[in-house]
């Protein structure tokens, strides 16, 4: 089974957006903040990271790039699950190694089938 860590402060969200990836049959960690998402990533080891950009302690664009430029996560797909959907966010969040954008809100419904495509075209 492939393991997603989803790393956003929006707890109601993020606890839907669990049950559902649970439900299409993932194993679901998840982190409130940024500080705890870099320290469950190298417990956890997941297949793919959700990462929202907005967050108070360390923003998702600063904890993908930690992730980054660690060894033993640099490698791990990230996806940005994020409400900013300006162009500069986007860019910036490729940039640093994100390798897909979903912008907040997101048919939950949907989320399973959209992770496990970034999952299928990362191999």
């Amino acid at each position: 089974m492939k393991k997603i860590l989803i790393i956003d402060d929006e707890q109601d969200l993020t606890n839907m957006a669990k049950i559902q990836l649970e439900l299409s049959g993932f194993i679901v960690d998840v982190a409130f903040n940024g500080t705890d998402g870099i320290k469950k990533v190298s417990e956890f080891l997941p297949d793919l990271i959700l990462l929202d950009i907005r967050m108070p302690d360390l923003d998702g664009f600063q904890v993908l790039q930690k992730l980054k430029e660690k060894e033993e996560t640099a490698k791990i797909p990230v996806v940005m699950f994020t409400t900013c959907s300006q162009k500069e966010d986007k860019e910036k969040a490729y940039l640093l190694g994100a390798i897909d954008y979903l912008t907040k809100p997101v048919n939950l419904s949907n989320l399973g089938k959209q992770v496990m495509n970034v999952i299928e075209n990362k191999k």
